[in-house]
């Protein structure tokens, strides 16, 4: 990743005051050297510890070379690597609004972990930013744990039944976004940000900071997604939805 171009400082400094202002998750504010980092192509990491309101919160920032539309595109079409050890299904979907189901079986002693939680797209950052900024928020639903069991009662989480439900816990926190900003020069701030909170003998904190340590690999794979993503998102993929609710022309045509 090259550094950015000479007059970029503040648009960047711009953005970042926008989305800590208006995103549902709130961008933090950075110090000297990390927006220094930032120009320079680098992945800023950060961890915000835990506060009487929240838990501790696992933060990166990424100034990307690829456009906003390729890298929401790569970001809202993700293939889910379902393992034994972890699921994670869309259980419905309406526009940008869906609704997923996830299980988390830990190692050793830890037990099971499971979760619903519903995302949507901030119409009003975008409409407050001419449509420079799209932002995809999830948190966990109300309710979701008697859901959960309803679900699984009728048989409609894919290899979980009642009995793996009624012998894990339900996660108390766990919810983030992805905020795109796009930049002059066709470039994009990506600003990942999540807040997991596992339970158990697990502290909280060695979860967000594992998150934190992450973070690097999630966003570059990000980019390198984006940077092919018309083999995903062609005529045969259904409609994706960017930030501010209109659907995104396929790939296998003019974007």
């Amino acid at each position: 990743m090259s550094p950015a171009p000479a007059g970029a400082e503040a648009p960047l400094r711009d953005a970042l005051q926008v989305c800590g202002r208006l995103a549902v998750e709130k961008a933090p504010p950075l110090r000297e050297q990390q927006l220094r980092d930032l120009f320079e192509g680098e992945v800023v990491r950060l961890y915000q510890p835990a506060t009487d309101a929240s838990p501790g919160k696992a933060v990166g920032l990424l100034i990307s070379s690829q456009p906003r539309d390729r890298l929401w595109l790569a970001i809202r079409t993700a293939a889910i690597d379902t393992r034994g050890d972890y699921r994670e299904q869309r259980l419905s979907a309406k526009g940008s609004d869906e609704v997923w189901f996830g299980y988390l079986k830990l190692p050793l002693f830890f037990g099971q972990r499971y979760w619903l939680t519903r995302g949507s797209d901030n119409a009003a950052l975008a409409q407050a930013t001419d449509n420079a900024a799209w932002e995809h928020f999830w948190n966990l639903v109300d309710d979701g744990k008697r859901l959960v069991g309803q679900a699984a009662q009728a048989g409609q989480l894919a290899g979980i039944g009642s009995s793996e439900i009624a012998d894990a816990v339900y996660l108390s926190a766990n919810r983030g976004s992805w905020i795109l900003f796009a930049l002059p020069g066709g470039r994009t701030l990506i600003i990942y940000q999540v807040v997991t909170v596992i339970g158990g003998i697990i502290p909280d904190e060695l979860v967000a900071r594992y998150a934190v340590y992450r973070i690097g690999d999630l966003l570059r794979d990000i980019e390198k997604q984006a940077a092919a993503i018309e083999c995903r998102y062609n005529s045969a993929h259904p409609p994706v939805f960017g930030g501010d609710g209109l659907e995104l022309p396929r790939l296998d045509r003019a974007l």
